[in-house]
């Protein structure tokens, strides 16, 4: 029988296997997630089975993720991993870095692209279609860019509410 830990670790790890990521990655993030304190590579290798070097090898592509921090102990060899968690901050910082990147470079070239389209005095009718598409994906960018600023809004607000909570 499992116990709840061990079912908290295969969620995470079958959460983030859909998202794409290997089994030993998927793994190493739900033992992370789970675990209180900073952990070692070397108790990571017994937790999970997989070997120093795998282990090693997934845990530099996690860590370039920006969940997982390393950290380095004074007088000590040894390099633990940390990750946060708190699942809005990790989503947040996540999202708002790349998804915000997508955006700004989709807004600043998008209007240069219409512009070209539209000073083009006799178009085809090829053309006229592919104009029409990247109008409708200006509108689109601003409509999705909009949502995504009130979902970071909402998202700060419950994370707020959730922490004044605990103070009390």
């Amino acid at each position: 029988m499992e116990t709840a830990r061990e079912e908290f670790i295969e969620m995470i790890s079958e959460i983030n296997r859909i998202k794409g990521l290997d089994a030993l990655s998927s793994k190493l993030i739900g033992v992370l997630f789970i675990e209180p304190e900073e952990i070692s590579l070397e108790r990571l290798t017994e937790l999970t089975g997989y070997s120093l070097s795998a282990i090693s090898t997934s845990m530099k592509f996690i860590e370039k993720t920006g969940f997982v921090k390393r950290i380095k102990k004074p007088k000590s060899r040894k390099v633990y991993y940390f990750m946060e968690k708190g699942l809005i901050d990790s989503f947040l910082d996540v999202m708002e870095g790349r998804f915000m990147t997508v955006m700004e470079t989709a807004r600043e070239k998008t209007p240069e692209i219409l512009e070209k389209y539209r000073k083009v005095k006799k178009k085809s009718e090829k053309a006229k279609k592919e104009q029409e598409i990247v109008e409708i994906y200006n509108k689109e960018i601003n409509i999705v860019e909009s949502i995504f600023k009130q979902l970071v809004e909402d998202l700060k607000t419950e994370k707020k509410k959730l922490v004044e909570g605990r103070a009390k």
